[in-house]
């Protein structure tokens, strides 16, 4: 890339990996690291949202000024989203998630305090606004599709089903003054990971709808917040960064949860390989397979692990 890469995403049935840059530009790629096909650069503006369908024929993207629904048959061909109920072009407001729903559908999330849905089949769209006096600092949706989980300026997790209907809320034991920066499921749906920039991680029981543990930061990284990403076996893996959203400290964090047992943590030290530190990192993904993962870099380096 020829600048930082901001979002990885592993294709659901394949060695294929999708990684995007802060350009703009998305490349596909084999584990081994080989593109496979010319980069789409449709959006023209940094991606914040990187996911395939459950099927593996599409790929969500998003991005400041739009969302696209590219079409894997075709690797680069794009269909543009542009039809939202009764809002011209493009959603107002900044992209700060977008996921697939069940069925063939898209939910992407706006700063703006919107939720835009759109059906890929029937080609229509909706907006709605669940809370005009609440602004959205990051919205994510499970890998079944069944729950979308979105942080607000007033530091809870806001929940809503597809429909866009609120399906409760999530508040810390504690209460904290700025909206989560992270936002991650696990791979089964149950679980919830968010990061405060003035907090510890704290981790959801999505089934219990409460707090299940609080992961306090080391006292050297107060100011860190976390790339997150939940490994197919549950554990929650965690990369420092600093407020400008790179990792100056190469170490993966993994933490290991057992019903009614503080988190088993392991540290693992991330050298590349001829030895060195690994320029900062970015942008952090687990293979389907638990057999490895990926991280992007803010040199434009996407590595496996």
């Amino acid at each position: 890339f020829s600048d930082s890469v901001s979002a990885i995403a592993f294709h659901p049935n394949s060695n294929l990996v999708a990684a995007s840059g802060m350009d703009g530009a998305i490349r596909f790629l084999t584990f081994s690291g080989v593109q496979l096909a010319p980069a789409y650069s449709g959006l023209h503006q940094t991606i914040h949202a990187l996911h395939f369908f459950p099927d593996g024929n599409r790929l969500v993207a998003g991005a400041h000024g739009g969302i696209r629904l590219i079409d894997m048959d075709t690797l680069g061909g794009s269909r543009r989203i542009t039809a939202f109920d009764d809002f011209q072009n493009e959603p107002s407001g900044k992209i700060v998630g977008a996921a697939f729903l069940q069925g063939r559908s898209v939910v992407a999330g706006t700063a703006a305090r919107d939720l835009y849905f759109y059906d890929r089949d029937a080609d229509a769209a909706r907006h709605v606004q669940p809370i005009p006096t609440l602004q959205f600092h990051r919205v994510a949706a499970n890998r079944q599709g069944t729950l979308i989980a979105a942080t607000g300026n007033d530091g809870r997790i806001h929940l809503y089903d597809p429909s866009g209907t609120k399906n409760g809320e999530l508040r810390p034991l504690t209460e904290l003054s700025q909206p989560a920066e992270h936002l991650v499921f696990s791979d089964d749906g149950k679980t919830l990971a968010t990061d405060y920039p003035d907090g510890a991680i704290l981790v959801w029981d999505l089934e219990k709808r409460q707090q299940k543990a609080a992961i306090p930061r080391q006292a050297a990284q107060d100011d860190a917040l976390h790339l997150m990403a939940f490994t197919p076996t549950g554990d929650l893996a965690a990369i420092p960064v600093s407020q400008d959203g790179s990792a100056n400290v190469p170490v993966l964090r993994l933490f290991h949860f057992q019903d009614g047992s503080p988190p088993v943590a392991s540290t693992i030290a991330l050298m590349d390989s001829t030895g060195e530190q690994p320029v900062d990192i970015t942008a952090l993904a687990f293979r389907r397979d638990g057999k490895g993962f990926h991280t992007g870099h803010a040199d434009g380096v996407v590595e496996h692990w």
